[in-house]
């Protein structure tokens, strides 16, 4: 995997082109440039993962980016992170959705948003299940 930041403009002239593109900006009523514009483009063996990996293998490598994140945080940090994980869980296999759960951080608390826990059956996984419909708490469980 191959992961290269790409900037939307130029750091060094960053204040210079955000002032020569306000009117453009104005227009379009929309930015066009700034550090909320800049992209990361991954590659699986030397081709874009947006158009040669399936869905399930750019939502693997999504998630692998994410753990890497939780693993850099709590080593400059000292404290395993807090893990939000929404709803990702339906668009992978039972195999990765095994590996995720057992690559997350031991010591992390995490919370994970889904339509359907039948997944959570699948592997060696415990914690509380509440229901949510309509903003209001319907039912928790634990699962041992």
């Amino acid at each position: 995997m191959e992961l290269k930041y790409e900037p939307s403009c130029e750091a060094a002239q960053l204040v210079e082109t955000l002032r020569d593109r306000r009117s453009d900006e104005a227009r379009a009523r929309a930015s066009i440039c700034g550090p909320h514009r800049d992209d990361l483009s991954l590659r699986l063996n030397d081709m874009d993962a947006t158009t040669f990996a399936s869905e399930g293998q750019q939502r693997t490598l999504s998630l692998a980016m994410k753990l890497s994140q939780a693993r850099v945080l709590e080593v400059v940090s000292g404290h395993p992170p807090l893990i939000l994980i929404d709803d990702v869980f339906g668009e992978l296999d039972a195999e990765r959705r095994r590996a995720f759960m057992k690559h997350l951080p031991v010591g992390s608390q995490k919370i994970i948003t889904t339509t359907q826990v039948r997944w959570w059956g699948e592997g060696e996984f415990s914690g509380s299940v509440f229901r949510v419909e309509q903003g209001v708490v319907e039912q928790s469980k634990e699962i041992d």
